[in-house]
């Protein structure tokens, strides 16, 4: 009795849903029937690149109608020789019918049952399967995406930094725009008229310019923000190239054109110093890998520099060896003419002072055993030690970075925490099929007024929502990827979205077909960066704990 009662629930619901979508696609909320049009509209949406073949038969087939009555006013006339119905109305979604094909919702309903499918074949029954796949997708979009009927907060920062607005957006990335046209500009200047009046004028211009873009942000987001926030070491260089900026103008105008040379030197460095708000372009998406690189560069260092020192000893030992035994050729004459000269035929070319093969010389004048000797330590050096190096290299810069992630992503557990909860507050309760009490979005509403701090404000509304038991469906989670924020801050909080179909089956752990909030957030935050060896061993463990469960239980 208790499976028949949740099956007429089930089946109930499904009928609410389907009038409700009949509502909505009717033309006139006085009409009683859904016309084409609607429909063929509703496929060109959420069927992109595909259209009917035939619609007016699809729908005839439906409301039990002969397809002659509506026959298509077009360029087509069949061919008069027993086409039928087809061959005047292919491709009939394009074209206009002689009178209208009405659906009521009775036929509308068995239009979105399995039932007809069945019945149908043919280009009937593909045209039908179209229209159910639209169907569902208009039904999906309009329960589970944001339909704007809650006055929830809709402008939060999401993430900290400059808030994710245009306005943001364009000062993150226009005046990275500015320094790359003011590099240009020092090129162009240093070979073309250098004296000339129109660089001091075009130079003030940016100078102006980054003034500008200091005065908005403090306008904008305030002194505290500028420099205590989370930007705040980029908008101290910022400041510092302004600060160079205004030394450089004061100087040529006290000086009036007239510097020593000591002075014009320093003016030059300052202006390349003003260079450093390229660094800015390493925050952008964009710039990812070039950010990587030169991370990779700065972590590699170490093992440049012993390699730098294991080459010099060898170089130096061998060195020190050549310098007595062919103490008599000019290359080898001293230390450090046998030091050059061994560097060079490692790794550029082995040639004389008059640029003749000096190994060919060297063998000719000493005989095999030179040749086997530069043979052992042109192989030990330049395939031994030069491989050793650039392989230790790579592991170091491969697990240095690693390493630098996991920090990253420990760093920025609390920022993920709180922009994950608000993206799904923001979720939940702008959607009208969430499910959310009406009286727990009154409470969440009340805490903005209890708790200045976001973060306490946004844990609270979330235990809030977490205590009312809302249920998520995998439909309702496929809604939620489509949206452009909250898959922002997926890709912010370093979560793998390359395949989004299988996420929520990841997340399900138990198999339950849906989700309780905690189990999206908590799930979520699992997901987060590449699998280690932590990740691996707590496995093992865990599988190890519930095999000695199952061991004790039998």
């Amino acid at each position: 009795s208790s499976i028949a009662s949740r099956k007429s629930q089930q089946d109930m619901a499904e009928t609410r849903l389907a009038r409700q979508q009949f509502d909505r696609l009717k033309e006139s909320p006085d009409d009683d029937a859904v016309m084409l049009e609607p429909l063929k509209r509703l496929v060109e949406l959420y069927c992109p690149g595909r259209s009917l073949e035939d619609g007016v038969s699809a729908l005839c087939f439906v409301t039990g109608e002969d397809p002659a009555k509506f026959h298509v006013q077009g360029n087509g006339h069949g061919n008069g020789h027993g086409e039928g119905h087809l061959g005047h109305h292919r491709k009939g979604a394009h074209l206009e019918l002689s009178q209208p094909l009405p659906i009521d919702v009775d036929c509308f309903m068995l239009m979105k049952s399995e039932k007809i499918l069945k019945a149908a074949h043919g280009g009937i029954k593909r045209d039908l399967v179209m229209l159910q796949e639209a169907l569902r997708s208009e039904e999906r979009h309009y329960l589970y995406k944001d339909d704007g009927h809650s006055d929830w907060d809709n402008n939060l920062v999401r993430g900290p930094g400059v808030p994710k607005t245009v306005f943001g957006r364009c000062m993150e990335f226009l005046p990275i725009l500015v320094v790359c046209a003011q590099a240009i500009l020092f090129g162009v200047s240093s070979d073309t008229i250098p004296e000339w009046i129109l660089w001091e004028v075009i130079d003030l211009a940016f100078s102006g310019i980054y003034l500008l873009e200091m005065i908005m942000k403090l306008y904008c987001f305030g002194f505290r923000w500028y420099f205590c926030g989370y930007d705040k070491w980029w908008n101290y260089l910022d400041f510092g190239c302004l600060l160079m900026s205004a030394a450089d103008i004061i100087i040529m105008r006290v000086a009036k054109g007239d510097v020593d040379m000591n002075t014009f030197v320093m003016l030059k460095l300052i202006r390349l110093g003003r260079l450093a708000r390229l660094l800015r372009a390493f925050r952008l998406p964009i710039f990812r890998e070039l950010h990587t690189m030169a991370q990779g560069l700065v972590s590699g260092a170490r093992v440049l520099m012993w390699a730098i020192v294991m080459l010099v000893a060898m170089i130096y030992i061998l060195a020190l060896v050549l310098s007595r035994v062919l103490h008599r050729e000019d290359e080898f004459s001293s230390v450090v003419a046998s030091m050059s000269t061994l560097f060079r035929c490692f790794t550029d070319g082995c040639a004389d002072y008059e640029g003749r093969p000096l190994t060919e010389r060297l063998r000719v004048t000493y005989g095999p055993m030179f040749f086997v000797g530069y043979f052992l330590a042109y192989i030990v050096v330049s395939v031994g030690v030069f491989n050793l190096i650039m392989a230790l290299f790579i592991d170091n810069v491969v697990t240095t970075q690693m390493e630098r992630k996991q920090r990253d992503l420990s760093n920025s557990q609390e920022a993920t925490e709180i922009t994950l909860k608000e993206e799904l507050l923001r979720l939940l309760t702008q959607s009208k099929a969430a499910g959310v009490p009406e009286e727990v979005e009154k409470e969440m509403k009340s805490l903005d007024s209890v708790f200045e701090d976001r973060d306490i404000r946004v844990r609270a509304q979330f235990t809030c929502l977490s205590d009312a038991g809302v249920q998520i469906s995998s439909d309702m989670f496929g809604i939620w990827l489509e949206d452009e924020y909250f898959m922002e801050s997926l890709e912010q909080a370093e979560v793998d979205i390359s395949n989004k179909a299988a996420l929520f089956d990841v997340v399900d752990a138990d198999l339950g077909g849906t989700l309780t909030v905690d189990e999206v957030f908590n799930g979520l935050m699992k997901l987060r960066g590449p699998v280690t060896k932590s990740d691996i061993v707590a496995i093992r463990l865990k599988v190890r704990h519930l095999v000695s469960m199952l061991a004790q239980e039998t």
